[in-house]
């Protein structure tokens, strides 16, 4: 769909709150592939330019030579940090690798507090660990920042309900509403990171 790699074209170019709108997963799956390689090709340019923007889409095309440029990129990213943090979720979601998931947590350690509030929501889509589990326990009980605390216990509570749902809940109505209340924690983790990402965007 030629409409579709414009408009991907156009949000490479995109400054701002437009800029922070991100991509749409739907965009891809309408394409040919053709238009993958060279929606691929136009990604891998606008991070090779520092466009972190583009890390999140080349983790869900997780072609070779998008992992490989988002992995040469991270190898020159500071932990903690912003970059390093979009790019080690970015190659989480390629390719599943618990090394991503550890370098996430340690980027909780930035001492900006919207960073880390986008870090948490980063963490609650990839593996429940145990280690994960204690690190949103204690940001939950020790986190300077209140938006952080809510976060991370909003995310611990979707993340048990999601772990434990088939054993608590055997009939599917209870377990429906389950679903509902942990439908609400992750919609209250986006508008989390979305206010992160705006903020990040009027700096």
């Amino acid at each position: 769909n030629a409409a579709v790699l414009a408009l991907t074209a156009k949000l490479l170019r995109a400054k701002g709150y437009e800029k922070g709108q991100g991509y749409d997963p739907k965009w891809f799956d309408e394409m040919s592939a053709p238009e993958k390689q060279q929606a691929e090709a136009l990604l891998i340019d606008a991070l090779h330019k520092d466009d972190i923007t583009a890390a999140e889409p080349l983790g869900r095309l997780a072609t070779p030579s998008a992992k490989q440029a988002l992995l040469e990129l991270l190898q020159r990213s500071p932990v903690p940090g912003r970059r390093s943090a979009e790019l080690a979720s970015s190659l989480w979601k390629a390719t599943r690798d618990l090394t991503y998931q550890k370098l996430l947590i340690a980027n909780l350690s930035t001492a900006d507090d919207l960073e880390r509030v986008a870090v948490v929501v980063q963490l609650l889509e990839t593996s429940h660990t145990a280690e994960l589990l204690d690190k949103l326990v204690d940001l939950a009980e020790t986190d300077p920042y209140d938006t952080v605390r809510s976060t991370a216990a909003y995310s611990k509570a979707a993340m048990q309900l999601r772990v434990r749902s088939i054993v608590i809940f055997p009939s599917m109505s209870e377990f429906l509403v389950a679903r509902r209340v942990q439908q609400k924690f992750l919609r209250h983790c986006r508008n989390c990171e979305e206010m992160a990402r705006r903020r990040s965007g009027e700096k």
